[in-house]
């Protein structure tokens, strides 16, 4: 089970891989689950996190944002190795590698459209 103040590292698999690997805080547990279905059910295994960052340019376009997952799921992304948990030290080395790459190539638009010289 997750806590507030861990953090996360998650392999995103998007089109174009616009979010690549992302960095994420636990901010809140035991909210009612997302899926519909579950929270119907009464499961309250949901959990608040938020974006810190991420290899693509859309992940660090879009830092800060939040987003509730389930423990359930987030459980079974830790067993198929998409989803790791990782120190708070390592979070943070990631994140500032992670804002140098996309500082390097340019400032990403809001939708990870950059302006190119």
């Amino acid at each position: 089970m997750l806590q507030v103040g861990q953090f996360i590292q998650v392999q995103t698999k998007t089109r174009d891989d616009i979010f690549g690997d992302c960095i994420y805080e636990v901010l809140e547990t035991g909210l009612p689950a997302p899926q519909r279905a579950r929270r119907e059910a009464g499961m309250m295994d949901g959990i608040r996190c938020r974006l810190l960052g991420g290899s693509g340019p859309s992940a660090m376009a879009r830092a800060g944002t939040e987003i509730v997952d389930s423990q359930e799921k987030i459980g079974q992304e830790m067993e198929q190795g998409i989803t790791k948990l990782v120190t708070p030290e390592h979070a943070e080395r990631l994140r500032d590698h992670y804002e140098t790459k996309v500082s390097d190539k340019g400032t990403p638009s809001p939708g990870g459209i950059m302006e190119m010289d």
